[in-house]
């Protein structure tokens, strides 16, 4: 059997190396299941982050989920689709494709929240020219890993995060070929 050094032997980046690795695997597990919990959000808003175009999702109230996250479009219809996606290019370039649908009322994708953070956080960890939320919201999911499903699935959304359906859970999980 092989044992691992004691930690006072440890170079503090190996340490934080370790947690990394830990925290990653516990989201690896919590990605696997998931729960079917979901998030309702705004056209273009939706789209953009199973994109994996938008990382950064602001909102007025904090969680402390973290895991997979499917992703809702809300039933109104998208407004100000041009110039929020002018302020997304500046992300992440002129030759990546944006959608070309904002579809509502249904479910897109999943992202996987890493972490919520307070807004003086987010400010204080991300340069201004990685700061993707547009606005001044108090907390902020981290997201990761967006993956947006082949088909769109109908749905009703729900205000903040809440458990979705388990047979539309089920049908999203199946185009994903997950059993």
């Amino acid at each position: 059997m092989i044992r691992r050094p004691p930690r006072s032997t440890l170079s503090s980046s190996s340490a934080a190396s370790d947690v990394y690795k830990r925290q990653q695997q516990v989201l690896a597990l919590k990605m696997a299941d998931d729960g079917g919990m979901c998030m309702t959000l705004h056209q273009p808003w939706a789209s953009l982050l199973v994109a994996g175009i938008m990382r950064h999702e602001g909102r007025g109230w904090t969680s402390d989920f973290k895991g997979r996250l499917w992703i809702h479009a809300a039933a109104a219809k998208p407004i100000g689709v041009e110039e929020v996606e002018a302020h997304f290019k500046q992300f992440v370039g002129e030759d990546v494709p944006f959608p070309k649908q904002y579809p509502t009322s249904c479910l897109l994708g999943c992202v996987a929240v890493t972490e919520v953070i307070p807004q003086e956080e987010y400010q204080a960890r991300f340069p201004p020219d990685q700061r993707q939320s547009m606005g001044t919201s108090e907390h902020i999911f981290i997201c990761s890993k967006a993956k947006k499903l082949p088909f769109a699935l109908p749905m009703d959304g729900k205000h903040k995060i809440y458990r979705m359906d388990k047979k539309l859970w089920a049908a999203a999980k199946k185009q994903f070929g997950e059993a």
